[in-house]
Parts: structure tokens; C-alpha cells; sequence
């Protein structure tokens, strides 16, 4: 088979001044298709010219086990495309659409699946939504932001407000009923019962409580 190519491609500059670069000679698609005719021609070979050899691969498909390859009307092969679109569930690139390149036309093939298109319309919106520099989404922007900032002051002042209060009632509590945290009258009036000593300027005064009503308080000094 190397002996082949080379004689092909050594063929190839002499009688038709044509290069056969070496990273094309071993094209498996090629090869495969070379094979194919040869095979189909192999007895007629003694009575067959070059033209009418080369004219087998004109305008055919050939059925090669990696897959399918078309030639154009002079041997050509045809370069059909092949859309793909990225599959969540799969993670991989599947084909929706395929571009015939015999026809020019771009049709769905048997194993593709569905186009999801963009907002679920077809076709695509020419221009995006926002524009191509997000200029038609401006205005928008600056109404939300608006709205986010009046939103923004109207909890600052509703939470003000709510300091405000709080710390009003709680202040008031305390005046009328003693300290806010002690809501039962008999805790208020046993932490009056306990002892307290004190030190100042280093003398050490006791006092004593003889009574459980705050406002009515004995204090004895020793």
C-alpha cells in the first residue's frame, strides 16, 4: 500500500503537475474510497483508461465503516456541516440541524435532536434584548435602581422609628416600675433583703435593710 501512494503521488507531479502533500497521503476516507473503486474495477482494469476510472468517484456516496462520504460531480468530496448544541442533562455537543452542502440548504437529520432556541423563539431576535452594548437596557437599570433606593429609605426611616420607640417605652418602664428587667414585685423586693458592703477610703460600711418596701428603707450605718 506505501509503494501505492507513492507511485500515486509520484504520478501525480509528472503527468498532471499536481502535488499530493504527505499529510494528505494517508487520509484514511481517501484510501478507504481509492479501495473501494479498485476493488469494483479490478477486472476491468486491463481495458479501463485513467478518465473513466477516475469518473467512478464522481458524484457518489461512499459506504465506509467510520461513515459516509459524498464526492461532487468531478470527485470532490462534499463537506456537509454539522450544527451542535451544548445538552445539560449530557454534557456533551449534540447535532440539531445539518447544512447539506449539495443542496445549500439547511435541513434537520435523522438522529438530531430538537433546536432549543433562545426565549423559547424562533427564529432568534437579530438584536439582543439589551443591544449589542446593553444600550436599550439603561433606563430599566436606572428605575431599578431608583426603586431599590427608595425601598432602602423607607426601611432606614420604618426602622428609626422603631429605636425610637422601643427605647422610649422602655425608659418610661423603668421610671414608673422599677428597673424593665425585673417584672415581679417580690424579685424586686428581695434583692432589697441582701447584704451589700462597700469600701471607701478604705473604711468598710455594712447596711442593712429593716424594711421590704423600697420607698420606706431603714438604713443603719455601722
Amino acid at each position: 500500500m506505501e509503494e501505492m501512494v507513492n507511485e500515486i503521488a509520484q504520478r501525480a507531479i509528472s503527468a498532471y503537475n499536481w502535488t499530493i502533500y504527505p499529510q494528505f497521503r494517508h487520509n484514511l476516507l481517501s484510501l478507504s474510497a481509492y479501495e473501494t473503486v479498485l476493488n469494483e474495477s479490478y477486472g476491468e482494469l486491463e481495458h479501463l483508461s485513467g478518465r473513466d476510472f477516475a469518473k467512478r468517484f464522481w458524484s457518489r456516496t461512499f459506504r465506509l465503516p467510520s461513515r459516509d462520504r459524498e464526492t461532487t460531480e468531478v470527485g470532490y468530496p462534499v463537506a456537509h456541516i454539522w450544527i451542535k448544541q451544548f445538552d445539560p442533562d449530557t454534557s456533551r455537543f449534540l447535532p440539531v440541524l445539518k447544512y447539506d452542502a449539495l443542496s445549500g440548504r439547511l435541513e434537520q437529520c435523522s438522529d438530531c435532536r430538537n433546536v432549543t432556541w433562545p426565549r423559547g423563539t424562533f427564529p432568534p431576535p437579530v438584536v439582543p434584548v439589551c443591544g449589542y452594548h446593553h444600550e436599550l437596557c439603561q433606563e430599566q437599570d436606572r428605575r431599578h435602581f431608583a426603586l431599590i433606593g427608595a425601598l432602602a429609605g423607607v426601611m432606614a426611616v420604618i426602622l428609626t422609628a422603631a429605636i425610637y420607640i422601643n427605647r422610649f417605652l422602655i425608659r418610661k418602664a423603668g421610671t414608673n416600675t422599677g428597673p424593665w428587667w425585673l417584672l415581679d414585685d417580690s424579685l424586686r423586693t428581695a434583692g432589697m433583703k441582701q447584704k451589700k458592703q462597700r469600701r471607701l477610703s478604705d473604711k468598710e460600711y455594712t447596711v442593712h435593710t429593716h424594711n421590704t418596701i423600697p420607698e420606706a428603707s431603714i438604713l443603719t450605718v455601722k
